[in-house]
């Protein structure tokens, strides 16, 4: 059956991740500490809840990536969640759509939500993920009210609309480590292009 549950994202139990664990394997000691002289083509953010280590388009792993998908792969890479980080604010992304692979999640401490920025009050206080760039190109943040979201703690894959509401929470004592892979197309669009035995299973 399609896990169609969920209107925002779209579970993927079928989704083949051996090669983003080999990717984690391969890089996970440095991850954490890493700096722009570790790699070529990267982009590194910080803060008190989550460490961003993104592959640019010309990055050797972008280029494989790309490969695996017949829609356009501007970027992709690793998204930290430190121990006891709690909720990160609730957002959306300049990106219309992406797909996050669960590398090293606790999923009895942990979860992903999402809902619909129609129902959504906007935090304008928030800190924004990118406070250097322009306003107009910010990710918006929301208020966190739990009782408008879906929850699901990322057991496998999803697709999400990163153009809705969606967050995450970490209550485990360790990492929350996830690979995601940004597309350029829109969320429905991107899922019609995915092979239904990706999805199209019993849960």
């Amino acid at each position: 059956m399609t896990n169609n549950a969920y209107k925002n994202f779209t579970i993927l139990p079928k989704f083949p991740i051996d090669y983003f664990l080999n990717i984690y394997d391969k890089y996970k000691d440095i991850l954490l500490n890493s700096t722009y002289e570790d790699f070529n083509d990267v982009m590194l953010h910080d803060d008190a809840s989550i460490k961003l280590v993104i592959f640019l388009k010309n990055h050797e792993i972008t280029n494989v990536v790309q490969d695996m998908f017949d829609v356009e792969v501007p970027c992709c890479g690793f998204m930290i969640n430190f121990p006891r980080a709690g909720v990160w604010h609730p957002h959306t992304d300049r990106r219309p759509c992406g797909l996050n692979i669960p590398i090293d999640v606790d999923t009895t401490s942990s979860h992903f939500f999402s809902g619909d920025v129609s129902d959504a009050i906007e935090n304008k206080n928030a800190l924004d993920l990118s406070p250097q760039q322009d306003a107009s190109r910010r990710n918006k943040k929301f208020l966190y009210e739990p009782e408008k979201y879906q929850f699901y703690n990322s057991r496998h894959p999803i697709l999400l609309n990163t153009k809705q509401v969606h967050g995450f929470a970490n209550y485990a004592d360790t990492y929350r480590t996830l690979f995601s892979i940004d597309f350029i197309e829109p969320y429905g669009d991107v899922l019609e292009t995915f092979p239904k035995d990706w999805y199209d299973n019993d849960l």
